[in-house]
Order: C-alpha cells, then sequence, then structure tokens
C-alpha cells in the first residue's frame, strides 16, 4: 500500500476558519474532523487508519497527539447521539489498558453540533521509569465520532497541556466542508 501524505489546500475566499501565528488547521476526510495544532509539529499517517502529530520526529518526541476518525451507519439501530460519551471513553479506553492508568475525572460538554467527553489519567511509563499523562477524547456529530488521544511526560504540562486545550477549543465534527485543490495552472507550473 502506497503511504499517504498530507496534502495542503487554498482556502477559499469565503471560508471562517482561523488560526493563530505558529498553528496550522488540520482536516480530516473532507470535515469529519477539524482542529488547529502547532505548526512545527510532525503529521504522519499509521497503517491502522490513524493520524499521528508529534512535537518532534521520533525518537525524540516528548508529546503525541493521535486521531481516529469513525463514520457511523446512520441505518444502525443505535440512537448515536443518546449514546453516554463518558461511559463508553471509559469502558474502551481502559479495557484493555496495559499501562496502569489511573483515571481522573471525566469531562463531558455539550457544544451546538457536537458532543463530547475526555478524561486525562496518569501512568509511569516503563521504558523510562517516568511519570506521563495520557489524554484520551471521544467527541461526536452527524454520525461521525473521533477518538483522540495525546501522551506526554508529566513534568512537561505546561508545554503539551496548552496544545490539547487548543485542540479542544477548534475541535469540530461532522461539518463536511469543499476545499479547493491547486488549479490545473497551478499544477503544471509546480512541475516546471
Amino acid at each position: 500500500m502506497a503511504e499517504r501524505q498530507p496534502q495542503s489546500f487554498r482556502m477559499p475566499k469565503w471560508h471562517h476558519w482561523s488560526a493563530r501565528p505558529g498553528e496550522m488547521i488540520f482536516v480530516a476526510d473532507r470535515g469529519a474532523a477539524r482542529f488547529n495544532y502547532p505548526k512545527p509539529w510532525v503529521m504522519k499517517f499509521q497503517e491502522s487508519g490513524s493520524i499521528q502529530f508529534r512535537d518532534r520526529p521520533e525518537p525524540d518526541d516528548d508529546a503525541l497527539l493521535e486521531i481516529s476518525v469513525m463514520h457511523l451507519n446512520p441505518e444502525a439501530p443505535v440512537l448515536w447521539s443518546e449514546l453516554p460519551l463518558g461511559d463508553f471513553l471509559m469502558r474502551i479506553h481502559f479495557e484493555n489498558d496495559k499501562r496502569g492508568l489511573k483515571p481522573g475525572e471525566t469531562v463531558t460538554a455539550e457544544r451546538p453540533n457536537l458532543d463530547l467527553a475526555w478524561v486525562e489519567s496518569t501512568f509511569i511509563d516503563s521504558n523510562e521509569n517516568r511519570p506521563a499523562c495520557d489524554r484520551a477524547l471521544f467527541a461526536y456529530n452527524n454520525f461521525v465520532m473521533t477518538y483522540i488521544t495525546m501522551v506526554f511526560w508529566e513534568d512537561h504540562r505546561d508545554r503539551f497541556a496548552p496544545v490539547w486545550d487548543r485542540m479542544l477549543e477548534t475541535l469540530h465534527v461532522g461539518e463536511p466542508v469543499t476545499l479547493r485543490g491547486p488549479s490545473r495552472k497551478e499544477r503544471r507550473a509546480s512541475k516546471r
């Protein structure tokens, strides 16, 4: 299978998205998920279908943010909008964990067009015998669910908790968008 690469698109003049200096806007699957992240972070597609963002290339990274996008079946005999995300998150995220996560309090929120739940946990990294933080989130809208996790060293909380907070602040799920790719003229000019 050929390795997928991130693509950049020119934003339409009428778009209303914004990014602070030093940020990039990530859009998955034509608007299935969107959030802002730090510009220097390295993005990489995984064979599993998830997408990872690291503060630096491996193995020198100190933080990992990962997102998976799931398109739910609207015909399924499940009331997706009634799913208790906090309970679902606790069951899915902790059920098979082998790191010894110690979960904190689950945070739930309902925004216009978005339901979400997230939790922070701590654990001792077995490779480095060092305290680490694990954050996990489920968010739902329009039959699209995202699962986002972030892991960072406890002593780097001041650096990386704001990255999570900004991702939460700018997170949109299940809001389709049309992005314009390079025109034929632009593609021909780039081949020269």
